[in-house]
């Protein structure tokens, strides 16, 4: 009797085993689809990474975010060039591809591909029991984390593989603290500077597991600490001349730098949202993690006195106190966190339940069809549809989107333009209505006042203008049609969600899709 319930739990466990290799496989395979859906999750996978290399690789007109803008400097060009400058220059000088959407599916397959690769290796590393890497694996495989951010061109994406790397690294020296490590040493220095310069916050991440690797391994090997700190030294040199070059500034520029004094201004962040400091324990983490919260529940004290000492808890910490610290809080942000708090999850207490387990395939499919297919991806299908034959630029007004990522014009003379503010007061006083040709107007959320006044500025110039809305706000748009516009609808798209313009009073804010309307006087 005790025999057969053996081996029944063995042919249980090798069945489960079974189920989640063959789901993990079918996540891969979901991830892979979905960077290639037109979703868009948020402007700075464009702003900050696509928009800025297709100026420089394909000379392409569009918008410089503000961060680029040489007088303000505060991002780094030096990750730019590592993550995407060779398949840039690959697209640009050997192939010469035109195609926004192709250029869009390269990079997002290869951030999806590197990403995978980079996790398999640290886990790898991270996780001595080939159990628990499974186990850590089909979570992260199944994760809407993994199908919607790591495959789009986030700075937050590229800050997730530095992280694990180096954090892979600290975990050899540590458990191998004989060896002087010196190559290690260098290439931790080379990867810790890329995480700088990529983004300010990486230190944060990094600051508990610092403090460990320093007392298990550095403070036994002063050698080692010093090629650390030669090579830290070296590539932030290497990184602050690229940027010197690129700025064309007179002087040596820290990017990085001008980041961190514009983010301490509390001033300059309220510009982009405050937010209390507990938003991201409260409402982003939820996000990201969503049921596998319940994972974070420990198998028993043992377990958990034993996990607080690891390098993935440490840096779950760590970086959860220091982004707290700052007042705009956004949910990419903790993306870097969820492969740790998957390797964490191994030894979670209901690391066994399958209903958790259906729970958690469930909730990411849902946030994946909802972040990942569905989520403002009219912006791009309405861009794809620019470049049919039926469609030339003459003025194009965006209303209540996001704010159109214009290398997808591919145009090399095209001229941007938005709303200011005077007094906090939104207005309209830097758009040239005497430019009619090429001209890309992004009014954003503005009122309908200001769209009204936009439009009849430009007819007074030119016979018909294209405005591009959501269909969750088209009621907005039913007075022109008692005015003396003619407004007709030239392309429909059905995959466009809307989640900023929701209305429970109006169930129409919640409908699907995005139109593309061609208005002109009426004759």
């Amino acid at each position: 009797m005790r025999r057969r319930v053996t081996l029944g739990s063995h042919l249980e466990r090798y069945n489960r085993r079974l189920v989640m290799v063959g789901m993990k496989h079918i996540g891969y395979c979901i991830g892979a689809v979905v960077a290639m859906q037109m979703a868009y999750i948020h402007p700075d996978e464009h702003f900050q990474s696509l928009e800025i290399m297709m100026k420089k690789f394909m000379d392409v007109s569009g918008t410089t975010a503000w961060e680029f803008d040489n007088m303000n400097a505060a991002r780094s060009y030096a990750p730019l060039l590592l993550f995407y400058g060779p398949i840039f220059f690959i697209m640009s000088q050997m192939f010469h591809l035109e195609s926004p959407l192709l250029v869009l599916y390269l990079v997002r397959l290869q951030q999806y591909l590197v990403y995978i690769a980079v996790m398999k290796l640290s886990l790898k590393i991270l996780l001595p029991s080939k159990r628990q890497r499974r186990r850590a694996d089909f979570l992260i495989s199944t994760s809407y984390i993994t199908w919607c951010f790591q495959s789009h061109t986030f700075s937050n994406s590229n800050e997730t593989l530095l992280l694990l790397l180096v954090l892979s690294i600290f975990h050899l020296q540590i458990v191998n603290d004989n060896s002087t490590h010196s190559t290690l040493s260098i290439a931790s220095g080379f990867l810790i500077t890329v995480g700088i310069f990529n983004r300010i916050t990486f230190p944060g991440f990094i600051l508990l597991p610092s403090f460990l690797v320093f007392f298990k391994f550095y403070v036994k090997h002063w050698k080692s600490l010093l090629l650390l700190m030669i090579s830290i030294a070296c590539s932030c040199y290497v990184c602050a001349l690229i940027d010197t070059r690129f700025y064309h500034s007179s002087t040596l520029l820290l990017a990085p730098l001008n980041n961190l004094k514009y983010n301490l201004n509390v001033n300059n962040l309220a510009e982009h949202g405050l937010h209390p400091r507990y938003l991201h324990l409260s409402v982003n983490l939820p996000q990201i993690l969503l049921s596998g919260l319940l994972y974070i529940i420990p198998r028993d004290t043992e377990t958990a006195a034993q996990q607080i000492k690891t390098l993935p808890f440490l840096s779950i910490i760590s970086s959860l106190i220091v982004l707290s610290s700052f007042q705009h809080q956004e949910s990419r942000f903790l993306v870097p966190l969820l492969p740790l708090f998957c390797i964490i999850f191994t030894t979670s207490k209901y690391r066994h339940s399958s209903a958790l387990l259906k729970l958690w395939i469930v909730s990411n499919l849902i946030m994946g069809i909802i972040m990942g297919c569905l989520h403002q991806s009219g912006v791009l299908n309405v861009l794809q549809y620019f470049h049919t034959p039926q469609h030339s630029t003459t003025v194009d007004i965006w209303w209540k989107t996001y704010s159109p990522p214009t290398w997808m014009y591919m145009k090399n003379a095209l001229t941007v333009s938005t709303t200011n503010f005077v007094d906090d007061v939104e207005k309209i006083d830097l758009i040239d209505f005497s430019n009619t040709n090429n001209h890309v107007v992004d009014l954003k959320g503005c009122d309908f006042d200001l769209l009204n006044s936009t439009i009849y500025g430009f007819l007074e110039k030119v016979n018909h203008i294209t405005l591009i809305a959501p269909d969750s706000i088209k009621k907005h748009l039913d007075p022109m049609l008692g005015s003396n516009l003619l407004m007709e609808q030239i392309y429909h798209s059905s995959s466009h969600l809307d989640l900023d313009h929701f209305d429970f009073e109006d169930f129409s804010s919640f409908k699907l899709g995005i139109s593309v309307y061609r208005i002109s006087h009426q004759k």
